[in-house]
């Protein structure tokens, strides 16, 4: 008989806690954040990781909208809250009860709880035929290693529609280390022999394909890139689109590109997932989702280029018109009908951000009329879903650059000149009440959650320190966006800012010059690894030429004298760790002393 797969110990001890704990009235996030601090990082990353709703960013390219969906796989998966999200009845089954009772606590916080069911490791799932719209098993075809009695003929007897199927794949060149964005390649011999002898029954693509040809009248298969547990592209392969997006760093890496050149990259992706279907091949929920836009817009319906999850848990749509070449948009000065893009959430959360994101553009359109943004389309619910859809635009997302100084200078002094545009008070009084209403709370918050005494200590410090220099004063107060990274930038080959984007943190009124702080401190990160140094050089005032030339362009156009600069510098990792509070759905453990580098 097949061995049910097991939670390690220290986590299985950590969710015992937390039982324990809703029983004596916590709420749900309190309880996840706590078990994240009684775990190592590389454990609490991982369960993290598990949990989140981002896995489920498929869901759009099924068929079906609704009815009984049947997830087969770690009930903590945070798969289930997608397909809750986005409209299915859903069922978990898992030979766990620890991991389902957890699982049960979580969706007693959400808008659209599931079901749960032990099961034992029988060669026959307890259900009738037919019984199930959709049937997802995560994480590997049924086998015996996995802990599964069943086999693919009852997964197929048990569907009357949809099965999603992901796996790694036998031949991979790398595999996930369970840790987000951390990846380990194998060695030539590491690979053969995974090749050769493969853990958990893994097959390759082909092989994967063929177990399910049986059964199913239709079948698209996808790679999740770059790994199922932490995938952030869905991509076509056994079609043209949608495609993996190849930015110019990427396009460097000549290995990389000849191998996909010759038709390496459907054997050798590390996983993927296969869609079978009882049914002739329907139209996929997000085509019909793009007819109807399309009919709004009184445009012609667009194709699907690229499908991204987002660590902010939305699934991510990019169009381009049909016939319309791939890049053709990045060398074009404005943007023809037909490139969109579609933000879906994938949990209450990330729907409730990305209303205010769409509200925002919406109000700077109106108020802020000479702010680059993106405009925004269309914001309703269409085929069951929640959805933003604003215009795809010309250039490339800042990151994608290489690291010029001068392209950087470029941006930032392009950041200044529009920024210091969007004051909102021109003279405000920061006095006791106005810093209680909008410094106290941010680092009271993150002070609660940051799970470090000495951390605790420094955001207080910060706190007074804020105090101390602000209250008094007479400062303009702008529009903030918040969260100002690069990867918010839209911009030309030179650095030249084509827009703004994702104001889903965003606030109507609030301090100046954190936000450019805050995009040179992601910036500094981006060349070099260590945040807490990128952060701590920020607070020194050790500015590169260009960093002081925009700080200094801005500060003198709102006014700010040396003494509020200086203090807005010391104090950021505060306003940082609050912005970042007032919206994550639950608390990081301790990721403030491991970004800021606090005690």
């Amino acid at each position: 008989m097949p061995t049910p797969r097991t939670t390690p110990p220290a986590l299985a001890a950590a969710i015992t806690q937390a039982l324990r704990r809703a029983q004596q009235g916590e709420s749900f996030k309190e309880i996840l954040e706590q078990l994240l601090l009684e775990l190592t990082h590389e454990s609490a990353d991982a369960f993290a990781l598990l949990l989140d709703a981002g896995r489920g960013a498929f869901t759009p390219l099924l068929e079906g909208h609704s009815g009984r969906a049947l997830f087969i796989g770690d009930a903590c998966s945070g798969t289930p809250v997608a397909l809750g999200h986005m409209g299915f009845n859903v069922l978990r089954v898992d030979t766990c009860g620890l991991r389902l009772a957890f699982a049960n606590l979580r969706d007693a916080s959400l808008d659209h709880p599931g079901q749960s069911l032990l099961t034992g490791t029988d060669p026959r799932l307890p259900f009738a035929d037919d019984s199930f719209d959709l049937v997802v098993q995560e994480e590997g075809l049924p086998h015996p290693a996995l802990g599964w009695g069943h086999d693919m003929d009852e997964l197929w007897r048990v569907c009357r529609g949809e099965l999603w199927i992901s796996a790694d794949n036998r031949l991979a060149y790398k595999r996930s280390t369970g840790m987000r964005g951390q990846h380990k390649k194998a060695g030539a011999l590491a690979w053969m022999n995974a090749a050769l002898f493969p853990r958990s029954g893994e097959r390759t693509w082909a092989g994967t394909r063929s177990a399910l040809q049986a059964k199913s009248v239709a079948l698209r298969s996808y790679a999740l890139y770059p790994h199922s547990k932490d995938f952030s592209h869905v991509v076509a392969l056994d079609a043209e689109l949608p495609r993996l997006t190849i930015g110019p760093m990427e396009r460097k890496n000549r290995l990389k590109t000849l191998a996909a050149a010759a038709g390496l990259f459907p054997w050798l992706t590390p996983s993927f997932a296969i869609h079978g279907s009882r049914e002739k091949a329907g139209t996929q929920r997000l085509d019909r989702i793009l007819a109807v836009i399309a009919e709004r817009l009184d445009e012609p319906v667009p194709q699907v280029e690229h499908v991204v999850s987002t660590r902010s848990n939305n699934c991510l749509v990019q169009t381009r018109p049909q016939g319309a070449q791939p890049h053709a948009l990045s060398h074009l000065e404005s943007t023809p009908p037909g490139y969109w893009i579609l933000h879906i959430p994938t949990n209450p959360s990330t729907e409730r951000m990305l209303r205010n994101d769409a509200d925002f553009l919406r109000h700077i359109q109106t108020a802020h009329p000479k702010l680059p943004i993106p405009e925004p389309l269309v914001s309703e619910r269409i085929e069951g879903l929640f959805l933003h859809c604003e215009r795809r635009l010309s250039g490339l997302a800042a990151p994608q650059l290489a690291s010029d100084p001068s392209i950087e200078k470029k941006l930032l002094m392009d950041v200044a000149l529009d920024f210091c545009e969007l004051i909102v008070e021109p003279d405000a009084l920061i006095d006791e009440a106005r810093f209680a209403e909008l410094v106290s709370p941010r680092f009271q918050l993150a002070r609660r959650l940051c799970g470090h005494e000495g951390t605790a200590d420094a955001l207080q410090a910060m706190h007074e320190d804020a105090r101390e220099c602000l209250v008094g004063r007479r400062i303009p107060l702008v529009l903030y966006h918040a969260d100002l990274r690069p990867k918010h930038l839209q911009v030309r080959s030179n650095g030249k800012v084509v827009a703004y984007l994702d104001w889903g943190a965003s606030e109507r009124c609030f301090l100046p010059y954190l936000d450019l702080l805050h995009l040179i401190v992601h910036l500094s990160k981006g060349h070099s690894p260590d945040a807490a140094a990128a952060c701590a050089r920020v607070r020194a005032g050790q500015w590169l030429p260009h960093e002081r030339a925009a700080l200094d362009l801005y500060a003198s156009y709102l006014g700010l004298d040396e003494e509020v600069q200086a203090c807005l510098e010391r104090t950021l990792p505060g306003f940082m760790a609050g912005m970042s509070e007032r919206n994550w759905d639950y608390s990081r453990p301790q990721w403030v002393r491991r970004q800021f580098g606090l005690a």
